[in-house]
């Protein structure tokens, strides 16, 4: 992960404060590679998510502690307006988190459109619904593992 303006940080902690606003309950792990150039509002956001709330903000010391990480979490948001791919997105996949997409980019071309949103809006309704139902993440975890074994070296024919 990198923190960057292209993967969207402002729609993303949009969301996050309306969560915040109705008073949800969610953690939250904010995990990607800091740059000299980072967004701002990384920093001005983590001064306004209340710290019980944060799992994880910043970087991981390897990749174990991030996979660890992964195998504990429900969701994995993308609000990102440049991908190629979407290696976090898989590598979520895999350890069974639901992803909740925008419906662009590559998205689509690998993922259920109960996955993906559109506007804002849907994502925000999206999220709110998974605070006060995380059973509906976890029920999407099987499937959630099976999309992102079809990236699997393991399972390639190469």
């Amino acid at each position: 992960h990198r923190w960057e303006w292209d993967k969207n940080p402002v729609e993303f902690f949009e969301v996050i404060m309306a969560l915040e606003s109705l008073s949800l309950n969610y953690r939250i792990a904010v995990v990607g590679e800091q740059f000299d150039e980072s967004p701002k509002i990384f920093e001005e956001m983590r001064s306004k998510i209340p710290e019980e709330k944060i799992r994880v903000w910043g970087s991981l010391p390897d990749k174990q502690a991030y996979y660890d990480l992964l195998s504990e979490c429900d969701v994995v948001v993308s609000t990102t307006l440049h991908e190629f791919f979407g290696v976090s997105v898989i590598e979520a996949l895999r350890f069974g988190c639901m992803p909740v997409c925008p419906s662009r980019l590559v998205f689509p071309e690998y993922l259920p459109k109960r996955f993906l949103f559109k506007t804002q809006p849907q994502l925000r309704k999206r999220l709110v619904e998974l605070c006060k139902y995380p059973s509906r993440a976890r029920s999407e975890r099987a499937a959630c593992q099976t999309i992102g074994y079809k990236f699997s070296w393991a399972e390639s024919s190469l």
